[in-house]
């Protein structure tokens, strides 16, 4: 009976498996086809002076044409910031990212995709998030992650983050994909 007990505690508890790594673990998540990171989940603990990480996925329209991803390699060196921005009218569909031990820092890669049928404009970049605090943004209704940015933070050696969201819209019903404009 004991046992049971301490199993559902577990299982119950809040937050339990909800995170893609471990502390100091790496991770790699990809969106399923057509979709973009449409949140971000993060935990900061200084006694591992690392994250956790989850993403969540939305459709990025219907009907769109998915024309292509493509992963941009490792954008930041060991102790330096993230400034990355897919390329034109591109958005963010996955993250990649491993810890390294000997230096307590993490590299990340972000995957890039395109939809032929969407233009991306008016492009803003959030606030800072606080740093040392669970960190849960979501990219507001009608529009795509399309870059992510990063600071170090010398006092808690904790990082933080501010993301960039351009609105989504479709092209013109006279054009039927961008390979018209071309």
């Amino acid at each position: 009976m004991l046992l049971l007990i301490v199993v559902v505690v577990v299982v119950t508890l809040p937050g339990a498996a909800t995170w893609l790594n471990d502390f100091g673990g790496s991770f790699s998540f990809s969106c399923p086809r057509g979709q973009s990171v449409s949140a971000i989940s993060y935990l900061y603990r200084q006694y591992n002076d690392d994250h956790v990480y989850n993403f969540t996925c939305s459709p990025v329209t219907e009907g769109g044409r998915e024309s292509g991803c493509s992963w941009s390699g490792y954008t930041n060196s060991i102790f330096e910031p993230v400034n990355y921005r897919c390329p034109t009218n591109s958005y963010i569909a996955g993250v990649d990212s491993y810890f390294n031990h000997p230096f307590q820092n993490r590299r990340f890669s972000f995957k890039c995709c395109e939809d032929l049928t969407l233009m991306l404009h008016g492009c803003n970049t959030t606030d800072w998030q606080k740093t040392g605090e669970p960190l849960h943004f979501t990219v507001p209704e009608g529009t795509l992650l399309s870059a992510v940015h990063s600071q170090g933070n010398d006092q808690n050696n904790d990082w933080r983050f501010k993301f960039e969201v351009c609105t989504r819209a479709k092209y013109p019903n006279n054009v039927s994909t961008r390979l018209d404009l071309r």
